[in-house]
């Protein structure tokens, strides 16, 4: 025996135990991973290979897991590449074309091509008709991967692990039906023998699963069936007997109703029956059957127009919709609902239906118009009710007839209308006219024109005004249909000029479109509005005269300006309207350091139901900041709390008063400056008391100052004269006491003088 001979044999004895240890592999496996683990595991220890890994694919055909064996350099990186679906383009050909393919050295953009291995790699797709499940990938020795076998072999254990991976995973998808269904499942062989039962199929027919599995159908069906009353079940059981599936069998069995369906079980040679349980199912439809019945009994009795709407076509109609359109039942129906609805009509109900879509509310009752085969139009009050019709969203439309009703109201609008007017009008004479000519009056009428009704009716009502401005007044009025009141000037018999103020509109009067105005005479009323203007002209010049600004405003932070008189200009630089119409707030010109105390002594005083003044600065439009003093009190106005007050400017108060405390500190330096003892009386009043003292008085009779000013010159005098003290300017000596009752001999140099009309004695 040669040698070429002995390899073929060894490579003849390595194919077929390959095939013997794949096919072990996939009769006794139940677990994918551990399935291509050890098929990598054959390739390289059985088959010789030197290196086999086999990758796993997702739902969205992306790697998630990979098993190898043998020994590649630099794999372990390769792997992690794969893992992120980096895929070479040899590789994601393979799976997308479902091929075998061979990579050598030439191939240089695969990365498992690179190796200086003297080997060839063989890809292939573990598939199953579309089923894409995974890529087995081998570096088999280039001696082997020249057999014309090789590949072929290659490719049908890719096939064989494609077909295991899917049983597998069948058997899962099974043993998880069986567990979850809510249906009873049965799988039966070829044969018509029971392969497996869940447990709700054993509690359906009170069975045991142990007393089942194993059985045929037939028998089982023969045996607990009787034909006379289930012959439709043994209908079913010929079917799957001659290979063919049950699509939908029902039968009934001691009470409960079932659906069977069967169908093959993909790669397998047995099939899956299901049993469902319908008895509420049918019994609700039955139900519904019924009152289906009883509604179309009903609906076919009603007077009032009815349609099913679904899917925007009409899919039952009762014989009153028949009558209402003219149109036949089969004319209607499957028609678009737009057929018996009046063209001006269609927009609105087609948005208020996609409103209805939409889920948006929308009133079901409303009114509309029909129109009939013959085109005649009929005015129809409209309710749409949601309902189920043949198990689907529909939409119940009743038609109700309103011809009669709205004829009867517009004969009450007409013979009502004028007499409401007339009630609800507060006008005092009442006048109807048909394009100016008068048709009727009132008493009153008559009562303020001066003329008897003979005298009005049949004129124009234009020859009883005052000028051409109030004619076409009310020319406009007509034209346009104006039912707000307005103000004319008229004359009345006597000659006299009245203002009146009409109120009119358009109405129905004995079949004929009139106007019937209301008349009241406002001479009285617009006299006294003059009046007031003139008042309030002259209020507003006094306002506009004062130094400083009235106001009123709301109590609020922002101190929103309701009014304000022209003085604010002059204040504060900005117009009144800057503040009434919001441009700019109050509260913003005061300043910052005195917008807090502003409005915490405000609304100290309202608590207290006080007026409230108080002084603060400004800012004006020109930058310069003013004193101002504000007097003002809360009052209401329309319902409404204000605020009303006046302000003015306290600026040059405020500067002469800095300016007098500066002169008042000058002075009192000056006076204390003094080297001599000085005492001054205030010579206008009885006794003529000390007012004021410098430092060396206090230290030459030894009292502080508040103890010298309660003394008089008597107590400190020993030798007091009250002749000298009439003297206007005198220097005499006299004596003194301390404090410590000592004596001291000075010098005295009294003299008179003003100040702001008083006179005072210093001495």
């Amino acid at each position: 025996m040669t040698n070429l001979t002995e390899t073929k044999i060894v490579h003849f004895h390595r194919i077929i135990d390959t095939l013997k240890a794949i096919n072990k592999i996939m009769v006794n496996e139940k677990d994918i991973h551990s399935l291509i683990k050890k098929t990598c595991d054959v390739l390289t220890q059985t088959r010789g290979y030197y290196f086999a890994w086999i990758g796993l694919f997702d739902k969205d055909n992306k790697l998630h897991h990979i098993e190898s064996a043998g020994r590649l350099k630099g794999f372990e990186a390769i792997k992690k590449d794969l893992l992120k679906n980096n895929l070479p383009e040899n590789l994601q050909l393979a799976v997308k074309n479902q091929q075998f393919i061979q990579l050598d050295g030439q191939h240089h953009d695969c990365p498992m091509a690179k190796n200086d291995e003297d080997f060839t790699w063989f890809v292939a797709p573990l598939q199953i008709n579309a089923n894409q499940y995974g890529i087995m990938c081998a570096a088999v020795p280039v001696d082997d991967a020249q057999h014309p076998k090789e590949a072929e072999n290659y490719t049908d254990i890719a096939k064989n692990i494609g077909y295991a991976i899917n049983s597998i995973q069948e058997k899962e998808d099974m043993t998880w039906l069986l567990a979850t269904s809510t249906d009873g499942i049965i799988t039966f062989d070829s044969d018509l023998n029971v392969v497996s039962v869940n447990k709700r199929f054993c509690q359906q027919f009170n069975c045991n699963e142990e007393d089942i599995v194993g059985q045929s159908i037939p028998d089982l069906v023969k045996s607990n069936i009787d034909k006379k009353t289930h012959k439709h079940l043994y209908t079913g059981l010929s079917q799957i007997t001659k290979g063919q599936d049950i699509k939908d069998l029902q039968f009934a069995l001691n009470g409960t109703i079932f659906r069977v369906q069967t169908q093959v079980y993909e790669f397998k040679n047995y099939r899956i029956a299901r049993f469902q349980d319908i008895t509420r199912e049918q019994t609700e439809k039955n139900i519904l059957q019924q009152s289906e019945t009883k509604y179309k009994n009903l609906v076919e009795g009603l007077n009032d127009a009815l349609f099913i709407l679904q899917d925007g076509v009409v899919k039952f109609v009762n014989p009153a919709l028949c009558r209402l359109s003219g149109y036949t039942e089969t004319e209607l129906l499957h028609k678009p609902f737009t057929n018996f609805i009046a063209q001006s009509e269609i927009m609105k109900i087609e948005e208020r239906h996609k409103k209805r879509l939409r889920g948006e509310k929308v009133e079901p009752t409303y009114q509309s118009i029909a129109i009939n085969k013959e085109g005649k139009e009929i005015p129809v009050e409209v309710t749409v009710i949601p309902v189920e019709f043949e198990d689907k969203p529909a939409y119940q439309i009743i038609l109700h007839d309103i011809t009669a009703r709205l004829n009867t109201l517009q004969k009450l609008k007409e013979n009502e209308e004028r007499y409401r007017f007339l009630a609800e009008s507060g006008f005092e004479g009442i006048l109807i006219h048909k394009q100016g000519t008068i048709i009727d009056v009132n008493d009153a009428m008559t009562e303020l024109s001066g003329y008897a009704k003979n005298e009005i009716v049949g004129k124009n009502i234009y020859q009883f005004l005052n000028s051409e401005d109030d004619t076409k007044l009310i020319e406009h009025h007509i034209s346009k249909n104006n039912h707000v009141p307005y103000v004319i000037k008229a004359i009345t018999k006597a000659g006299k000029l009245v203002y009146i103020e009409i109120e009119s509109k358009t109405i129905q009067y004995n079949g004929e479109e009139v106007r019937i105005a209301g008349v009241k005479n406002i001479t009285d009323r617009q006299e006294l509005n003059q009046k007031l203007r003139d008042t309030k002209n002259s209020l507003n010049n006094l306002l506009n005269n004062l130094p400083g600004m009235a106001y009123t405003c709301l109590n609020k932070k922002n101190w929103e300006m309701v009014f304000m008189s022209a003085g604010c200009t002059v204040l504060t630089g900005y117009t009144p309207n800057e503040f009434v119409n919001n441009t700019l707030s109050y509260n913003a010109i005061i300043h910052p350091a005195y917008q807090k105390k502003v409005w915490d002594k405000v609304q100290q005083a309202i608590a207290n139901n006080k007026s409230f003044e108080l002084e603060y600065q400004i800012i004006c439009k020109n930058g310069q900041e003013k004193w101002v003093w504000e007097r003002g009190q809360k009052t209401t106005q329309d319902n409404q709390e204000v605020l009303e007050g006046f302000i003015s400017d306290i600026t040059e108060r405020k500067k002469a008063a800095k300016a007098f405390i500066q002169s008042q500190t000058k002075y009192r330096t000056l006076f204390n400056a003094i080297n001599d003892a000085v005492v001054i009386q205030d010579y206008e009043k009885e006794g003529l008391p000390i007012i004021e003292v410098n430092n060396h008085a206090c230290q030459l009779y030894g009292y502080n100052r508040e103890e010298l000013l309660a003394k008089s010159i008597e107590e400190l005098s020993v030798s007091y004269n009250i002749d000298l003290e009439n003297n206007a300017e005198e220097i005499y000596e006299t004596m003194h006491k301390k404090a410590d009752e000592a004596l001291s001999r000075s010098k005295l140099n009294s003299a008179f003088f003003k100040l702001v009309k008083s006179e005072w004695l210093c001495r």
